[in-house]
């Protein structure tokens, strides 16, 4: 599955390789969400007040991951529906 997210600015839609919260999310006033995409290169997807919506941001995006659709058939093959995803950043 190919997952694709739209950033909390809306000025960047990208497939997404990982994700992951910044290193200082304890000591920082805002909470940030970086993705590295297929270039390796680091983008800030969302900033968040806590550190707890921030995680909370990932949940959801991991229950989009985690739904995707197969179909098993008969013989044990499976056939996922070839949909691309899009989640967009919430503004809080």
């Amino acid at each position: 599955m190919n997952l694709w997210i739209r950033s909390q600015n809306k000025e960047l839609l990208m497939q997404v390789k990982y994700l992951h919260i910044n290193a200082y999310a304890e000591k920082d006033k805002d909470v940030k969400i970086y993705s590295y995409g297929n270039d390796d290169f680091s983008y800030l997807l969302g900033t968040y007040k806590t550190k707890e919506r921030a995680l909370e941001v990932l949940d959801e995006i991991q229950d989009i991951i985690i739904s995707t659709s197969i179909i098993p058939l008969e013989n044990n093959d499976a056939i996922t529906c070839g949909c691309e995803k899009v989640y967009e950043m919430p503004k809080e």
